[in-house]
């Protein structure tokens, strides 16, 4: 096992929180209601952005906006 003193070494991808809208879009979804998708998918590439800027801020090596 490799051992650092400078870096957090990782071995999984876990799932940041999600922001509410997200989670609204994602129930709306599971209970069968219409979604507005081109409001949906200008929202999802808000929060993608926003996840991979909160990872490059946080020193991550290889970041990832979940694809």
């Amino acid at each position: 096992m490799k051992l650092s003193t400078e870096r957090i070494p990782t071995t999984r991808v876990g799932s940041l929180p999600r922001a509410r809208s997200l989670l609204d879009l994602i129930l709306a979804k599971e209970e069968g209601r219409r979604v507005d998708l081109g409001h949906s998918t200008a929202g999802l590439g808000f929060e993608r952005r926003s996840v991979v800027a909160r990872q490059v801020a946080a020193g991550v090596d290889i970041v990832s906006d979940g694809k």
